[in-house]
């Protein structure tokens, strides 16, 4: 079945076709959604997703992450990015002047939200060695989903290849295998977290936790506490063993924030409270006592952790929501047990069900 719509202009093709991706032995995605959606979705994540990164970045105390191997490497290969973007602009406007080849608006607009988010990429970059940012869970996200949504492009490249197309074929060919490999090596340096900063009113030795110095790999599967769990499997843990608190979850850290926030709520409810006095009715007794209402303490809370809690949510939110979907994917399989379905819908129905116990 195929969804005629307005993306259908703009591409020059149609946005999806069910009998080219599910009812077929060789599944493939139609072009037109191969240069929006696989493209404006990991994009739009990291514009929307970018706020995070600013909060740790305006939020952060620390600075001057020293130049090394690691971020001279990501900004070199980002760099390289953005100037193979660029030339496939000025390729794709060049080669809309030879009416043989069929360019439409979204082979414009692919190269150009491309190259806008790399330019935010490396800001970002840039910005977190400036500010100490050692890792950040967004880059990390962001290049795995450009690697997952770039795979049925890369499978079309391959398989479409002709040697003896016409040479604006042959770069394009060309051009998005060199994106494809920067791309998967952008993904491998963002496994690695970056030096400590120079500039920080906290200390980096062994005693302290190897959390805040983790990559994100090892944040999310908790590799990190290895080294503690080990030292326990040999022998007794003893008090000596134990990381201290991160500086950022000490009360010292802690506090003053909270505090912030309880001083601006006592200051709004006593101005309140002045204001309710000074209108109160004449005629009412002198020693009557005006009720009080307590501070609520949520608000303040809120506004002290709202980010992580948000965070928290937002994950409980996803957990809930794969719960619902792990039945569905059942009811499918077996379907597909009981049914002639090609084998490659098996082969997805399997490591959708895995992806969502994960």
């Amino acid at each position: 079945m195929t969804y005629n719509s307005s993306l259908d202009s703009f591409c020059g093709s149609t946005f999806w076709d069910s009998n080219l991706t599910w009812y077929t032995d060789n599944p493939d995605l139609s072009p037109c959604f191969q240069k929006t959606f696989l493209v404006w979705v990991p994009c739009g994540f990291m514009w929307l997703a970018a706020l995070v990164d600013v909060y740790h970045i305006v939020s952060s105390k620390e600075g001057n992450i020293p130049w090394n191997k690691l971020n001279i490497s990501k900004l070199v290969i980002a760099l390289s990015l953005v100037v193979l973007q660029i030339l496939n602009l000025i390729l794709v406007t060049y080669a809309s002047s030879n009416e043989e080849n069929k360019i439409y608006d979204a082979d414009f607009y692919e190269p150009v939200v491309k190259l806008l988010t790399l330019m935010l990429c490396i800001t970002i970059i840039c910005y977190n060695r400036k500010y100490g940012v050692m890792t950040s869970g967004v880059l990390f996200i962001f290049w795995l989903l450009l690697i997952l949504a770039g795979l049925p492009q890369l499978r079309t490249e391959i398989v479409n290849y002709d040697p003896n197309s016409s040479g604006y074929a042959r770069y394009t060919f060309a051009s998005y295998i060199v994106y494809y490999t920067l791309v998967i090596i952008m993904f491998i340096l963002s496994c690695f977290a970056d030096l400590p900063p120079t500039d920080s009113p906290y200390t980096y030795d062994k005693a302290q936790s190897p959390e805040k110095r983790s990559s994100v790999p090892s944040e999310l599967t908790f590799s990190w506490f290895d080294p503690l769990v080990l030292t326990g499997f040999r022998r007794s843990l003893k008090e000596e063993d134990l990381w201290p608190l991160n500086p950022e979850m000490t009360s010292k850290e802690v506090v003053p924030r909270f505090e912030k926030y309880w001083q601006r709520a006592s200051q709004k409810r006593a101005k309140a409270a002045d204001t309710s006095a000074s209108t109160a009715d004449a005629t009412a007794p002198i020693n009557q006592k005006q009720s009080t209402k307590p501070i609520s303490i949520l608000p303040v809370l809120c506004l002290t952790f709202g980010y992580h809690f948000l965070f928290a949510v937002f994950l409980k939110v996803i957990h809930d929501l794969l719960i619902f979907v792990s039945p569905q994917l059942l009811e499918h399989i077996i379907g597909f047990i009981q049914g002639d379905d090609p084998v490659w819908k098996g082969y997805l129905y399997a490591v959708s069900m895995f992806l969502c116990c994960i």
